[in-house]
Parts: C-alpha cells; structure tokens; sequence
C-alpha cells in the first residue's frame, strides 16, 4: 500500500494509548498508517484487512473524513472505536502494547525518507530551486513533526535511538540542498556542506554522506580559495581510501583529482593518479564509470593527448543523457576542446551544444566555463572580458549569468585556473 504525505500534526494523538486528555475530534489518521500497523502486527489478509476497516466503518468505530487525496483516506476515530482499537492491541501484543510508539515513528520516518528520495532526484531538469524549496519544507516541516511524535513518546525505551534516525535525515536533506545550490552555481552549497562537516567532526566516526559532503565541500571551495580546497580535499581523499564504498572513494578522490590539477600540484597529482587508475576496475556501476572516463580525459587534454581524450568521452554516448545531463553536457564541452585543435569549426559546434544543454540545466557554473572557452575559441588571447560576448551573436542570448555579479568567482577561476592549466597549454 503506498504512502503520500504526513499527516496533520494531531494525528498520532490516539496511539498514545494513556493519554486521552485532547478528546477525540483530533484524533485524525491516514489509512496508509491504519494499513502499515495492521500488516506489522500481522493480523491478517489484504481482504481481511479489508473486511475489518469496512467492518469499523458501518459499527462508526472510525468515520471516513473527505480528503482531496483521491488515494488516500483519512480517518477519524470515535470513543467507541477507541476502545475497540486499545483492546485489540493489548490483545495482540500484550504487555509489549506499547511497541507501538516504535512502530509509529519508523511510519512517518520512512514517509519522510520517500520524500526525500523524491525531492532528491537528480534527474529532474531545471527543477533544480523547486527542489530546494521541497527540501526546506521537510526540514521545516516534516523531520519538526518527527521530532514531535518523538517528544510525545518519549516514554517509549524502543525510541532511545530515534536521535541518529532524525540526525541522519537532517544531514541527508541538507547534503542535497547544497547539491542543487552547487548545480545551479549558488554560493550557498559551500555554507551548508560546511555545517555538515562542523557537525561530524565532533564525531569519532564520520558517515558516507558526510565525507561525501567532506570532499564535494572541498570541490565548492576550488573556486573561491584553493588553498582551503587542497586542505579539505586531502583530508577527503585520505579518509575514503580505507572505505569499502568504492563509489564514495571515487568520487572524494575525483574531486581531489581536479582541485590538485587546477591548483598546478603536479608531483603529487601524479601520485594520486597512478593509485586512482589500479583501482577503477573496481568500479561496477556505469554512471560513477563514466564519471570517472570524464575525470581522465580532463587529464589528457591537459597532456595534449587529445586521441585519448576523445576515445574516453565515448563513454558519454547520446542515450547516456537522460541519465546524467549535466556531465554528457560536459562531455560535449571536453570534446569542443579536442576537435578546436584539428577543426575550429567542429569544436565550436560542439561547445556550443554544451551550451546549450546546460543553459537548459540551468548549470551557471558549467555555462560561465563555456561562453568563456566559446569566445576564446574566437580569439585566443581572450582573457575574460565579458563585455565581448556582445559580438558573438549565437551567444549572446546566454549572456546573463555572465554579466550576474554573483558568478564573478567563476569567471576569476576560469582566467586563473582553468585557462592557465586547461587552454593555455
């Protein structure tokens, strides 16, 4: 039976099963919680349980309230259905009845899970701030409801490790706010993965999302102070190598890859290569694969090894979009690199598509990289003057985040770094 939403914050009122102070006009309830309970405690049947609630239903032991949910139903409780419900419990549990404070709280923390996982879906193009508005809105709303139903059953030793639940959502929810503030080039992500990091290093132990939140804080903090970027990026890289999580390795050592490579760190760059390259055919999954076949070719056309270059962007094939926009975008852009060098035509063709997609994507970072590298393209003593962008009439119309003060971080970055250590060579 599927799960929709969290109900009104009264609605746990009649499962404490003590307290009847508050009357039972607020003793609201979802039929996914009913349902939930009922599967749980193992009391029978899908038509079993539905002969019962029908069966509830006509003796008005619970009254079917309207809701605009064409799903879902919500229920009221009366006295008499109170009774009805505490007894059966009791008579189903026995002494133990009071489980039911557990079994209430991993309810509405797996609906606040599923809410997360849908407001979290990387594959939703240029939905990037509705997102982050859905996130605040668990934040806010639903995890402060959680911690409600905690407080209220209190009571309940089974909830004495509800904390970590609700600490490891929180941190969860705000490890992809700043993933969606980082797509949409917001300064914001480095705040919050910050109080990520702050928060878990007064831990002994950090989990994945935290040293995944460790390493992607070092990759917002390349572009505006590198040193600090080193720092944390080596900090990342060295507490994931001894990780079983070969996804989170690849990604902290990725990250840690490219802060060296635009920091100009070539000895120990190097270093973490030739570790890097012996241990990608760990690597199962396609997309952190291909993640990495992105990471390499960055790394040849650094070496003038343009070949190489594109035969690892073949990775990057037209059907892989869907599935990871943002990087086949980039993989455009490496590629407008590769062909500038053979055929000027083709490679600004290919940047331009880049563009295009990641305007779409609504990927600032990404687009200030690109209109920079398009009009350098068109004069190779470019040195990132945005004003020029008014002669190149294909792009022009893209032209806003450039002259957007708050991207001013990515267009030093791109004259500092990325020109230096990408186009000049």
């Amino acid at each position: 039976m599927n799960n929709h939403k969290i109900s009104t914050p009264d609605s746990y009122n009649f499962y404490d099963l003590d307290l009847l102070d508050n009357g039972f006009e607020n003793n609201i309830f979802e039929e996914t919680l009913f349902a939930y309970l009922w599967d749980i405690i193992g009391e029978g049947t899908v038509e079993e349980y539905i002969r019962f609630l029908n069966c509830l239903l006509e003796k008005k032991c619970i009254l079917d309230k309207k809701s605009d949910d064409k799903v879902l139903r919500i229920f009221s409780i009366t006295p008499k259905g109170y009774g009805c419900l505490k007894r059966l419990l009791k008579k189903r549990l026995g002494k133990n009845y009071k489980i039911i404070h557990y079994l209430i709280f991993h309810y509405y923390l797996k609906q606040v899970k599923m809410k997360i996982n849908e407001a979290s879906d990387s594959k939703s193009r240029q939905k990037y701030e509705e997102n982050i508005n859905k996130l605040d809105n668990i934040l806010n709303e639903d995890i402060k409801y959680l911690k409600k139903i905690q407080y209220e059953f209190k009571q309940s030793k089974l909830l004495d490790d509800s904390d970590k639940f609700i600490e490891a959502l929180e941190i969860e929810v705000k490890h992809f706010k700043a993933i969606f503030y980082s797509r949409i080039g917001e300064p914001e992500s480095i705040k919050i993965y910050g109080e990520i990091v702050i928060q878990a290093m007064k831990k002994t132990e950090m989990s994945t999302i935290e040293l995944l939140s460790l390493g992607y804080l070092a990759h917002e903090l390349m572009f505006v102070d590198i040193e600090k970027a080193l720092k944390f990026g080596k900090e990342a890289y060295i507490l994931t190598q001894e990780s079983n999580n070969n996804s989170l390795k690849m990604k902290n050592t990725c990250n840690y890859i490219k802060i060296l490579l635009y920091a100009g760190k070539e000895s120990e760059l190097n270093k973490v290569l030739e570790s890097f390259k012996s241990n990608c055919s760990n690597i199962s999954a396609k997309r952190t694969n291909r993640r990495i076949q992105l990471q390499l070719a960055l790394i040849a056309i650094t070496k003038k090894e343009y070949k190489e270059a594109k035969e690892l962007l073949e990775c990057y094939k037209e059907e892989y979009e869907n599935d990871d926009p943002r990087r086949y975008a980039v993989s455009l852009a490496y590629k407008g690199i590769c062909y500038y060098k053979e055929d000027q035509n083709k490679g600004k063709k290919q940047l331009l598509e880049a563009i295009q997609k990641h305007y779409l994507e609504n990927d600032n970072r990404h687009l200030v990289f690109e209109l920079l590298i398009y009009m350098w393209m068109g004069n190779n003593k470019y040195n990132a003057d945005i004003s020029e962008i008014d002669k190149y009439e294909e792009i022009k119309k893209y032209s806003a985040c450039l002259k957007n003060g708050k991207y001013k971080h990515f267009i030093e970055f791109w004259k500092n770094h990325f020109h230096r250590y990408i186009l000049s060579k």
